[in-house]
């Protein structure tokens, strides 16, 4: 059930489209691993977010989700950076 509390966020990856509910307080970093391994992505690689309407600039994972002023229904990309090795 959606309460203030929570966002709806689409998330985008080369591996399709999901709707996600986290809690605006959540960190960048919580909605990037949740996405990354709900769509299978190998938990050695590094990723980050990106909001659809502004690809050339990545989220900061540890910022809050509310501190982007992001609403239900944001669409945001999740791209693999690649292995840290």
């Amino acid at each position: 059930m959606h309460n203030e509390k929570d966002l709806e966020l689409v998330v985008q990856s080369s591996r399709g489209s999901k709707e996600f509910t986290f809690p605006r307080e959540a960190k960048v970093t919580d909605l990037i691993t949740t996405a990354a391994k709900t769509f299978g992505f190998s938990a050695s690689d590094t990723f980050r977010i990106v909001l659809a309407t502004n690809p050339g600039q990545p989220l900061q994972a540890e910022r809050t989700l509310v501190s982007y002023h992001l609403s239900d229904g944001t669409v945001l990309i999740l791209t693999d950076v690649g292995s840290g090795v």
